[in-house]
């Protein structure tokens, strides 16, 4: 059964009594406040985002507004067309293909690393990710379900300490977390489905405490090649013509 665009989404920016500043926004902040919009999934995904509604809605000029989304276009979370205008990508199976095995080779390294030094307070803080994921599974709350997967990533490429590594990482983090949004909104559901995906994030605790380097790396490039598995079945409609 293909699924469609996940159902966390909508059309439209929060109301504008959320957004509304008490003082004149700077460019940099309606930057950030644009980005965190596009990664929460507060727009659909195709739509177009209109500069004058977005610029209303977050009490900022639309001279600021369109400078914020064009610097989003530039770094590939909004597209550009001269008549439609702005609207959150909607990536095609081959640049999910392309971030999440981004992810698999990232991902894989650190947990190497991390097994090899785990320091006992960010295998706790890898602990309380997954305990959150469950009691957002338990919500249904995909949205906050999302961002505690990204941020349980994170920690072990933390945990890796590796600086460039690290750098890396947060360069693309914002794309990571489109991509982590597209696959858990449009792959996991269902009853049960998210607290299977938390259990899944649980089984990767294990060879870190361990140090099993060579078990922590395989686990850890394999879980986002499985969600990319899991993405393809659920979505062939995204495949390109020549599979």
């Amino acid at each position: 059964m293909t699924m469609g665009k996940g159902r966390a989404e909508t059309a439209h920016p929060r109301a504008a009594d959320d957004l509304r500043p008490e003082r004149p926004l700077t460019g940099d902040q309606v930057v950030a406040m644009l980005r965190e919009m596009v990664s929460a999934g507060r727009f659909a995904r195709g739509e177009p985002i209109h500069e004058r509604d977005l610029a209303v809605a977050v009490g900022a000029g639309r001279g600021l507004v369109r400078d914020a989304m064009s610097l989003l276009a530039a770094e590939g979370l909004l597209s550009f067309d001269r008549y439609r205008g702005h609207a959150v990508v909607d990536p095609d199976i081959k640049e999910v293909r392309e971030l999440l095995t981004m992810r698999s080779a990232l991902e894989g390294f650190a947990a190497a690393r991390a097994a090899a030094n785990a320091d006992p307070g960010l295998v706790a803080e890898l602990r309380a990710r997954v305990a959150e994921m469950r009691r957002a599974s338990a919500r249904g709350n995909r949205l906050s379900f999302f961002e505690i997967d990204l941020a349980f990533h994170e920690t072990i490429v933390r945990m890796a300490d590796h600086q460039l590594l690290l750098d890396n990482w947060i360069a693309v983090t914002d794309r990571l977390a489109l991509s982590a949004r597209i696959v858990v909104s449009d792959t996991y559901d269902g009853p049960g489905a998210l607290a299977d995906l938390a259990d899944r994030h649980d089984v990767l605790i294990g060879p870190l405490v361990a140090g099993d380097v060579g078990e922590a790396r395989r686990l850890s490039e394999e879980h986002p090649l499985d969600a990319l598995e899991r993405y393809e079945l659920a979505r062939p409609d995204r495949r390109p013509a020549n599979g």
